[in-house]
């Protein structure tokens, strides 16, 4: 099951509200990059504000645990993706398979010791909706 243009919508309607850091941050969730915008070879991930009261074993698409946000040109932060979290250590303790939300398995991100799946549903990846890495975007604002 891949996921539709509607459930894409749904996400894309849940997170409306959060384009503003400003409204995100009110909401609970922080940036945890320290000012840092997350680049590599394959592209950009950006800057990840998470909301940690979201971050458990629950999965809800209208609910993600964390937003991604990229550099405008003129210095702002643009809302570009989503980012779905699920601890790793509880998970396997509790549960069987892998985590998935919106038809998708979540994958290891053993560095953050969380289960991960990013949607870029305010942004075109050209890498694919669910990729970890967006090369169409640059952390240089």
């Amino acid at each position: 099951f891949l996921a539709s243009r509607s459930d894409l919508d749904k996400v894309r309607a849940a997170t409306r509200d959060f384009k503003e850091v400003s409204a995100a941050e009110a909401a609970g969730y922080f940036n945890v990059n320290l000012g840092q915008c997350v680049e590599s070879p394959d592209g950009v991930i950006g800057y990840h504000f998470v909301n940690e009261n979201l971050v458990d074993l629950e999965l809800s698409e209208t609910s993600p645990e964390i937003l991604v946000y990229a550099p405008e040109p003129n210095g702002s932060l643009q809302l570009v993706a989503v980012e779905y979290a699920v601890p790793i250590e509880s998970w396997e303790a509790q549960m069987e398979g892998l985590p998935s939300v919106l038809g998708q398995e979540l994958h290891a991100n053993p560095e953050l010791g969380l289960y991960v799946l990013h949607g870029w549903v305010w942004e075109d990846n050209p890498s694919g909706v669910f990729e970890d890495w967006n090369p169409s975007l640059s952390c240089q604002s």
